[in-house]
This record gives C-alpha cells, structure tokens and sequence, in this order.
C-alpha cells in the first residue's frame, strides 16, 4: 500500500469510528 491510499483508508476509518460515535451518543442523549 502506498502512502495516499493508506492515508485515504485512515480518513475513512476516523470518520467511520466517529460515525458511531455520534450514533451512541444520540442513543445516551435520547435521540435515536
């Protein structure tokens, strides 16, 4: 793997790991 696609595969898992971040966080607040 060369460094941009290791770069975009990161960016993507941040985002995925905040994505559920964000979800866990509506269903404590009472969102979802």
């Amino acid at each position: 793997m060369n460094n941009r696609t290791s770069l975009v595969t990161l960016k993507r898992q941040s985002a995925y790991t905040l994505d559920i971040q964000i979800r866990k966080g509506e269903k404590i607040t009472g969102g979802f």
